[in-house]
């Protein structure tokens, strides 16, 4: 993504994704209608998502334990030095038995 006026030059959005199956769901204290998600990948690892009514979902499955998806953040927001990592996810990719999503751009 390439923009550029007077007031505004962006060079480029830089997003990153962590895909897992989703092992906890649970509401995000203080942020009405946001979900605190735990997934974890195939090499065991950890990361929480964010998830808000801003997050765009692509998929018609339902979010619950076990789905398996992909969460795609601003690589460039700042975050929390923590572990398990905590991404605010900007575009959610719930997988579905019966499509498969060859290529996603954000």
């Amino acid at each position: 993504m390439a923009i550029s006026s007077e007031f505004n030059k962006i060079e480029g959005a830089y997003f990153n994704s962590f895909t897992g199956h989703i092992k906890e769901i649970r509401d995000f204290e203080g942020v009405e209608g946001s979900k605190f998600v735990t997934v974890k990948n195939e090499e065991e690892q950890i990361a929480n998502f964010i998830i808000s009514k801003d997050t765009y979902t692509l998929g018609e499955a339902e979010i619950e334990i076990g789905s398996i998806v992909t969460g795609y953040y601003d690589a460039n927001a700042p975050m929390l030095m923590i572990y398990p990592p905590q991404y605010s996810v900007e575009v959610l990719v719930v997988e579905e038995e019966k499509e498969k999503f060859e290529s996603i751009k954000v």
